[in-house]
């Protein structure tokens, strides 16, 4: 101990700098070394993979290249075959989006005139109910003076029983 006081050493002050430098060499182990390395090994990897890619794509476009003449002659020769069989299938489905067109037309015309029929009797039920309506306030107004409460009462009742009867 005294001969690293000699040395002008502090120890306590190196056992800290030593203790830091193994945190720091830690840390940038754990956090710094092992991403960078593994950057770098992904990175090898990637350009290894794209030369290997790059000689296999060469190969490729030169068989590609053969085939794509034989490819270029049966495809002349089905694209004939192909606009023959297009243009009959056409005419079918000109035929048959006629025919579907006649039959969503004519179902359509049958549900407007359910609906229309449907409003109608709607409307006259609202009617028959408001004109009952009228008819009740306007037999009140008239029997206000003529007749007692109670027998006002009564009428009005058979009168409402009534309406309710021919609204159903």
């Amino acid at each position: 101990m005294e001969l690293i006081k000699n040395f002008g050493l502090n120890p306590l002050l190196l056992s800290a700098q030593i203790v830091n430098f193994l945190v720091i060499f830690y840390l940038m182990r754990r956090y710094l070394f092992k991403p960078v390395l593994k950057v770098l090994k992904e990175r090898k990897d990637t350009i290894s993979e794209g030369l290997k890619a790059a000689e296999e794509n060469k190969l490729l476009l030169e068989k590609t290249q053969a085939q794509e003449k034989e490819i270029l002659k049966k495809a002349q020769l089905q694209a004939k075959t192909m606009i023959d069989e297009t243009k009959a299938q056409t005419l079918q489905m000109i035929k048959d989006s006629e025919e579907h067109a006649r039959t969503t037309t004519e179902k359509m015309i049958v549900d407007a005139k359910a609906q229309i029929s449907k409003e109608a009797d709607d409307t006259e039920l609202k009617l028959m109910k408001h004109v009952s309506m009228l008819s009740i306030q306007i037999l009140e107004k008239a029997l206000h003076g003529m007749v007692h409460p109670k027998a006002q009462t009564e009428i009005l009742e058979k009168a409402m029983k009534q309406l309710s009867k021919k609204a159903n």
